[in-house]
């Protein structure tokens, strides 16, 4: 399509690009009672109505239904933030705004300052097991992380402070707007990863209770697993890695186990010379990318320096750890299952092999699998999004939980039941950790499950299920938050008990109740620590679980028929075990265990005899421990104010973001218009961005004409985002004007219009699925340069089309492509684009035309891990109606068809109203560092080459029709490197011609990712 017909899609995309700071977070949910489950507010995620809740120091954006619910929770927020404000020193300028979203069952929640902070906290459950996954406090240490990270960003000081007054936060979009940001951008934006994040799970840690048992991740047994299995295995990174991130477990979150060593280090070793608050502040009073040498001016040595002997003091600390470990014989597990995959708990299938959830590296599709006695596996078809525990019933169905992904981004999570014929489907959203018993309520089965709905709360339900429909039967009455449900088996019988998981502030606790009589209560076992997936041997005899207690995850057993209850350590490994599954038959356990090359899975005999006896226990210290480097202090314990003065009156309103909008930023830019232009650009919004609105002016770049844009989005609704632009433009179609005598000479207009469309999520589940619609006007006419070029000459080429155009476009777009971490490109998969535009006589316009433009393309990789890939496209298009000089489809030059094909023709070589093209390419990456560049926020990750033969023609008849080919063979280098995270693809190519002058080009690029 032409650039105007492609304003919508552009604009939109132009308007999504924003300076994300800071990703991360967690959050957990609850129900309502008594009807057929059948889908409502909560299990669609509609963007409803918001609530305004104003307190003294943030304003929280909540869902209008669940308002009253979420009152306390914005009460102790409020509270929180204003202490974390007094310890840190800084309060922002304005009110913080916390958006608080019940969107999405993934873990998710963000925080940015720019262009003005902003917090998110999806009401959604924890990790399975994760660090916040108990406790009533989980919302709150979020949201305390996503503070950190708003007040060590947002402080500027100086001359920035002055800038960012005039200017606002800047995001930016081209070089010159670049330029703005450096001076406006606070510069601890700029800082690597891995030192943001270790302050916010410092901040998280620092503000836990030490005497809980969720005390942040710096307290927690999953983080000091990964750094002892590390630095068993020799892997603790240097220095100059603690901010590289690429696939291998658990390398991808490497900035935030390592970032939070350091700052545990750090509070640790120096706390009592310099607090975490004032490294902070120092940090942010030097200019964007001095990192290095900030802590000089406090303690006299550098972050490198610093981050060397964290390394060695966690080291230290570690093979301490794993020296008193291995005082007690270790149990012996065998790896069934490669490295650098993650599974989840697994289940024993009818035949004799274990049913489980994987996530592959480089899979094309993530699915369940099936595993043997000899580690073989093989997939079920089974859709696998993320790693959820499997249960088995006594009659041999198999259960679980995975993920459908509705729209925009956004997953629900739902019931996956695998019946012993093979039969498979799905049922339910909300729910997580399900079990199963055949034939509780007469014919029907049951399914026990945690249901999540709207404002952060989860219940324990206990379902009928009729056919493939879950009816509520009982919400099951718990104390603290419900995890994991196990039905308790019968050998004479369906279960008549369930037993389940209970957390609050101070303990877990194993709770067993009678499936008529759910409030007789009966406590199986409390443990200050995590207790993981209970699962009952096949005469319900006997229980297993998993826990920390020891400070290392292992499996546990406790026999029901004893006459006291007492737990017995199954396993004592060096990792963490986080399930252990007996065979049906009761001869063996399947365990899922952790080593330096992640989770695996092992089988080992059911022997109580050789059980290990009591368990070594192991300190999770908080901060950093006295080593051979530093001694400490006594430190203070926990600080934030008591729940108790949290009470205040909110202020309480609708929200309307109309009334909202404000401004944000304004800056020099040479992109005021979609093609371009010299000027100032200036953005505004709501605060929860369902409000979107950019407005430039300047001169255009080539005849300096006056040009200008607004661009407005709304993107209030849940699967339809609406777009309205208005533009004065000039526009250069390159070397267009031919005369007889062979001279070229390039052409310019004016545009003066708008249009409006419509973009609409479709997706599935693991397909990408959108479609657009739009309609506008504007009017072209040529300015007084091209008019003189052309007045008094012989023209050959088409005659400039001036007037009014008015157009009807739509589009449809499919996308199924994989994007590995190690990759510099989409992988292995499909996408293609269908786009059609009407520009009539009959809409009113000048011009009478046709446009339909296909595009498809397909990645198949070679080999995922070394990062080749043969790659294809092809491009067609027709058009029919008048025959202009702006042409319908170009071939070389500058086009925005976004059709690069062929490569090598840097001026326009062919206009025509069919277009046939193709490419094909083979890629491979020839060097592969994936190294921090110090401690800069760059990652240099790959240099890639890429052969390519490309080809495209023009004709007069159809696609691919008569015509003169225009061929190119080449090669291109791109430079793939990260910025804080965000990828960075500069590169060039040069070409040689096959077909008219044979010349040999060369051009720089910037790629994205797709």
């Amino acid at each position: 399509m032409g650039f105007a017909g492609n304003v919508v899609m552009r604009a939109l995309m132009g308007a999504a690009g924003t300076f994300l700071v800071v990703l991360t977070s967690i959050l957990p949910p609850q129900a309502a009672c008594g009807e057929p489950f059948r889908a409502n507010v909560s299990d669609d995620p509609a963007t409803r109505d918001k609530t305004e809740l104003h307190g003294k120091h943030i304003i929280a954006y909540v869902p209008e239904d669940a308002a009253d619910r979420l009152v306390p929770l914005v009460q102790r927020l409020d509270r929180v933030f204003a202490f974390m404000c007094e310890e840190a020193g800084h309060t922002p300028g304005k009110k913080l705004v916390v958006n608080i979203v019940d969107e999405d069952d993934m873990l998710q929640g963000w925080a940015s300052v720019i262009p003005r902070p902003v917090v998110e906290l999806n009401l959604a459950p924890g990790y399975y097991g994760g660090f916040f996954a108990g406790g009533e406090r989980r919302l709150e240490l979020v949201a305390i992380h996503e503070f950190a990270h708003i007040l060590s960003i947002d402080m500027t000081f100086g001359v920035r402070k002055v800038f960012e007054r005039i200017f606002g936060r800047v995001v930016p979009q081209d070089i010159l707007s670049l330029g703005a940001a450096y001076f406006t951008v606070p510069s601890q934006a700029t800082m690597p990863l891995f030192w943001l994040e270790g302050l916010a799970q410092w901040a998280e840690t620092r503000y836990s209770d030490p005497d809980g048992i969720w005390g942040g991740r710096g307290r927690d047994s999953y983080t000091h697993m990964i750094w002892r299995l590390d630095a068993e295995a020799g892997k603790i990174p240097e220095a100059e890695d603690w901010r590289s991130s690429y696939i291998h477990w658990p390398e991808g979150s490497r900035p935030y186990n390592y970032g939070l060593a350091y700052t545990r280090y750090l509070d640790g070793a120096y706390g009592d010379r310099c607090s975490m608050w004032r490294f902070t502040r120092n940090q942010a009073g030097n200019w964007p990318f001095v990192f290095d040498r900030a802590p000089a001016a406090l303690i006299e040595k550098r972050h490198s320096d610093l981050i060397r002997e964290a390394r060695q003091s966690l080291m230290a600390e570690q093979k301490r750890n794993i020296r008193e470990l291995k005082s007690v014989p270790v149990t012996p597990l065998k790896r069934l299952t490669p490295v650098d995959h993650e599974f989840g708990a697994p289940a024993w299938t009818s035949d004799g092999r274990l049913f489980a959830s994987s996530y592959r590296p480089f899979a094309r599709r993530q699915r369940y699998v099936t595993i043997d006695s000899k580690g073989d596996m093989e997939s079920t078809g089974v859709p696998s999004l993320g790693t959820a525990p499997s249960r088995r019933s006594p009659g041999g169905s198999i259960v679980t939980s995975t993920f459908v992904r509705t729209v925009k981004g956004r997953y629900r999570s739902r019931i996956t039941v695998v019946r012993p014929s093979g039969d498979v489907f799905h049922t339910g959203l909300r729910l997580i950790h399900p079990d199963l018993a055949e034939r509780v309520f007469g014919k029907d089965d049951a399914v026990a499950a945690i249901r999540f709905t709207g404002a952060g709360d989860q219940s324990l339900r206990l379902y009928r299920l009729e056919g493939k429909t879950l009816h509520t039967e009982t919400v099951m009455p718990v104390e603290g938050v419900p995890w994991d449900p196990a039905f308790r088996p019968r050998l004479n019988g369906p279960p008549m008990e369930l037993a389940w998981v209970e957390t609050d502030a101070t303990s877990s606790r194993i709770m067993l109740s009678p499936i008529a009589r759910p409030d007789i209560r009966r406590t199986l076992l409390t443990a200050k620590g995590r207790i993981l997936h209970p699962v009952f041997s096949a005469d319900g005899n006997t229980l297993f679980y998993c826990s920390d207690v020891s400070g290392v995850l292992n499996a546990y057993r406790l026999s029901l028929a004893a006459e006291k209850l007492k737990p017995a350590p199954v396993t004592h490994t060096i990792g963490g075990v986080i399930a252990c599954t007996p065979s049906p038959d009761g001869k063996y356990l399947a365990v899922l265990d952790h080593d330096s090359g992640g989770p695996f899975i092992s089988i080992i005999p059911d022997r109580r005899r050789v059980a290990p006896g009591n368990l070594p226990e192991i300190p999770l210290h908080w901060p950093a421990p006295e080593g051979v480097l530093y001694t400490k202090p006594s430190r203070e314990k926990f600080t934030l104010p008591p729940a108790a003065e949290d009470p205040q009156e909110l202020s309480r309103k609708s929200y309307n973001g109309l009334k909202h909008i404000e401004f944000q930023y304004w800056t020099p830019t040479t992109a005021v218009t979609e093609t371009g232009g010299i000027g100032i650009q200036a953005a505004l919004g709501d605060p929860i961005e369902r409000h979107s609105i950019k407005a430039g002016a300047g001169i255009g770049a080539v005849e300096a004409e006056p040009v200008g844009q607004v661009f407005y989005r709304y993107g209030g609704w849940a699967r339809t985002d609406v777009v309205f632009t208005g533009y004065a433009l000039e526009s250069t179609y390159n070397e267009r004007i031919r005369t007889v005598w062979e001279e070229d000479a390039d052409y310019t207009e004016t545009l003066y219009g708008g249009n409006a469309g419509f973009i609409f999520d479709l997706s599935g589940i693991e397909r990408m699925l959108s479609a657009s619609f739009s309609i506008g006007a504007h009017d072209r006419s040529p300015v007084e340069e091209s008019e003189r070029v052309m007045k008094n000459r012989i023209l050959i080429s088409q005659p400039a089309f001036e007037g009014l155009e008015n157009y009807a476009q739509s589009g449809l777009y499919y996308n199924d492509m994989t994007l590995y971490p190690t990759s510099y490109a989409a992988e292995d998969g499909l996408r293609v684009s269908l786009e059609y535009r009407l520009s009539g006589r009959d809409l009113g316009g000048d011009l009478d035309r046709d446009r339909a433009l296909g595009k498809a393309g397909y990645i198949f990789s070679v080999s995922p891990e070394g990062g080749h890939q043969i790659e294809g496209n092809v491009f067609a298009g027709w058009s029919d109606g008048e025959d202009i000089l702006q042409g319908a489809f170009v071939i070389g030059g500058t086009s925005y068809d976004g059709i690069e094909a062929p490569r090598g023709y840097i001026d326009t070589e062919a206009t025509g109203p069919f277009l046939g093209a193709y490419s094909a390419a083979y890629r491979l990456p020839v060097y592969r560092p994936f190294k921090g560049l110090s401690t800069t926020p760059f990652e240099l990750r790959q240099l890639v080459v890429e052969g390519f033969y490309e080809a495209g023609l023009i004709s007069s008849d159809k696609p691919f029709g008569d015509g003169s080919w225009l061929r190119s063979v080449g090669l291109e280098t791109t430079f793939e490197m990260r910025f804080m995270g965000v990828p960075i693809r500069p590169g060039f190519w040069v070409a040689r011609q096959l077909d008219g002058e044979e010349d040999i080009e060369f051009s720089f690029v910037l790629r994205g990712i797709f």
